[in-house]
């Protein structure tokens, strides 16, 4: 049965309602479709016209891999796999799907920016899996691609929102306020399918070092 949550994202989005799941609720077309994997983590997002399901999966030779399964007029297909969105820690990895989130703050006007859903989760635990070390987060557009909007890294107090204007990186200077450190550009694509984890710097001044030795596309 499909459980609840009410998920905090710490330091960065509001609570939300979001749904988690066992490999037990995953179609038993999608379990055919994954092969010999170990399911550790599973969140599904049923419409009308389009259903998808997130599955992150263990091989055999012990990586983690995420796939996507997409339902169109009652028939399951594989839309990607990818390995290069998953943080490389061993800790405890889980998927929610939620209808909306907040984003940080808009350094404007101090107020968030509330981005429609449905939103993926990608949570990282630390190895001890006492707390969230990553926070990654993705928004499906409306051309149907789901995109980088968050990323949070706790124990070097990364956090970062993305959107198509670039990166905005924030500090906390106590645990009751947040300051914008700056903001740069998106040098690395935001694309789940093609999104590469380690091409995302947690730093500003990374972001800036990054910024003016990349060529962009459009130059």
């Amino acid at each position: 049965m499909r459980k609840m949550w009410v998920v905090c994202l710490l330091l960065g989005m509001l609570l939300l309602p979001a749904m988690s799941t066992a490999e037990t609720d995953v179609p038993h077309e999608v379990r055919q479709l994954l092969g010999e994997v170990e399911v550790l983590s599973a969140a599904g997002w049923e419409e009308a016209e389009q259903s998808t399901w997130f599955v992150y999966a263990r091989t055999q030779d012990g990586t983690g891999t995420l796939c996507c399964f997409v339902d169109k007029n009652g028939a399951w297909a594989e839309e990607f796999r990818t390995q290069k969105a998953v943080p490389p820690g061993n800790g405890r990895t889980e998927l929610h799907i939620s209808d909306g989130a907040w984003s940080f703050r808009d350094p404007g006007n101090g107020k968030g920016q509330y981005i429609e859903g449905p939103i993926l989760i990608l949570l990282q635990y630390d190895a001890d899996n006492t707390a969230v070390e990553w926070l990654i987060s993705f928004a499906r557009s409306q051309a149907g691609v789901w995109e980088l909007i968050a990323v949070r890294k706790y124990s070097c107090s990364a956090i970062i929102d993305v959107g198509s204007g670039g990166m905005t990186f924030y500090s906390m200077a106590d645990k009751a306020q947040s300051v914008a450190v700056g903001c740069a550009p998106c040098c690395f694509d935001r694309d789940l399918r093609s999104f590469c984890l380690t091409d995302v710097p947690l730093t500003f001044q990374a972001a800036q070092e990054k910024a003016f030795s990349t060529v962009l596309p459009w130059q």
